[in-house]
């Protein structure tokens, strides 16, 4: 049973449902079933419900405790194993389950709170010098980049070499982007002389659908942009781009398994304490802090020595090849099945 929220919500968004499903969909291949626990967001109740899973919804104003109520009484009823993947508020929900002996994991990419799950899952490259961590004796870890949970199919699409040349970028702030950083960057983009295309996805949950097509009215007569929406194959569109400039989630992990150069436009403080050791290693180019906090000025010029240095662009492809982030879903599911 997974725990997990999704919506054009500011530190929520939709990276978790998406991670979860990934999961989801491993397990029913073994023959396992699998159902959503999840606050009644519709964007994220509408995307598992159209992947054909089980959505069972609560109020978003629901309480800690009957939160915790609502979702132990369901995992008991299925003898479920409970997988928790949400940015906060799950202290009460995990200490109870483990209480009452409910096989219970949890995926976070930032230590929040104090909590010894049965299973612990954290894919950040820094995961193991978290303080929190050092007290769980009896918690299974699993850290470090090996636990990514990414899509199988990524390595049926990573690129054969590096493009010294641009001629399409890809552009992806996640499935919701609430901050908008999208109409920020194209405002930027279509102000420059390049003439490379532009595939600029829009996420299921994004709601600023109005400010980009200003931006394009204003900016692209030539219509170099192709927005795309409700996306059912991203691989091959991401793949086929020379560089890319994406959120700090799991689209720049993807990006990075790929071969796609990739710019890194963190939208939360903990976007930008994940990918900072990655552009310390020289696998991203990009902010170590949250883009809000970024001048419109800072980031064009940013954007272009991004684009524009082609030697910076080549090194970050040859460090993204020596870099192997397949089969982090296999792993995790193996060890979910393992608490059945």
């Amino acid at each position: 049973m997974f725990r997990v929220d999704g919506g054009n919500i500011y530190s929520v968004a939709m990276g978790h449902v998406y991670r979860c499903m990934r999961l989801a969909r491993l397990l029913q291949k073994r023959g396992i079933d699998c159902i959503f626990l999840m606050k009644n967001y519709p964007e994220g109740v509408g995307v598992v419900n159209a992947a054909g899973f089980t959505a069972d919804v609560m109020d978003e104003a629901i309480s800690s405790q009957a939160e915790a109520d609502k979702a132990l009484a369901l995992a008991a009823s299925r003898n479920a194993v409970l997988h928790v993947d949400l940015r906060m508020s799950k202290k009460e929900l995990v200490d109870r389950a483990m209480e009452q002996g409910v096989p219970t994991a949890v995926y976070e990419d930032v230590s929040s709170e104090d909590i010894a799950p049965d299973l612990l899952i954290n894919p950040a490259l820094m995961a193991c010098n978290e303080v929190n961590y050092s007290s769980l004796k009896k918690t299974r870890h699993l850290f470090g980049l090996a636990y990514l949970v990414l899509d199988p199919a990524l390595h049926r699409f990573r690129r054969p070499g590096f493009s010294p040349t641009i001629d399409r970028m890809f552009l992806c702030f996640g499935g919701a982007d609430p901050c908008n950083i999208t109409s920020r960057v194209i405002e930027i983009l279509l102000s420059r002389s390049e003439s490379f295309a532009m595939d600029l996805v829009l996420g299921p949950a994004f709601g600023h659908c109005e400010d980009v097509q200003k931006v394009l009215s204003a900016r692209d007569p030539k219509s170099r942009a192709h927005v795309i929406r409700n996306c059912k194959e991203l691989l091959p569109i991401h793949a086929h781009a020379d560089a890319a400039i994406t959120a700090g989630g799991t689209l720049v992990y993807e990006s990075l398994a790929l071969g796609v150069p990739t710019m890194v436009l963190p939208s939360i403080d903990t976007e930008a304490g994940n990918v900072a050791p990655l552009i310390d290693k020289g696998l991203l180019s990009g902010f170590a802090r949250d883009v809000a906090e970024v001048g419109d000025a800072v980031l064009a010029s940013a954007i272009d020595r991004f684009i524009t240095d082609t030697s910076k662009r080549e090194r970050l492809f040859h460090a993204q090849v020596r870099t192997d982030l397949g089969g982090g879903a296999e792993r995790v599911v193996e060890h979910l099945i393992g608490l059945l």
